[in-house]
């Protein structure tokens, strides 16, 4: 159900937590490999962009409310 939940209620969320101006401050993604991720998250039926994008997401919450604000 993960990519359901990527490709639907958590989409707009997964998004605010990928922008460039987001990878670039934090400095610990490429912005242009995750865009290439959630791109082919919507494509493919493969589980891998699902779960490694799920992994993104925790993190990318978890730094946003012990670590910093990401906005």
């Amino acid at each position: 159900p993960i990519d359901c939940w990527l490709n639907g209620p958590l989409k707009q969320d997964l998004m605010r937590v990928s922008t460039e101006r987001v990878l670039n401050r934090q400095g610990i993604f490429s912005y242009n490999y995750i865009d290439d991720m959630i791109n082919k998250l919507e494509k493919s039926n493969d589980s891998i962009y699902s779960s490694l994008l799920w992994c993104y997401y925790v993190f990318q919450l978890w730094y946003e409310t012990y670590i910093e604000e990401l906005i």
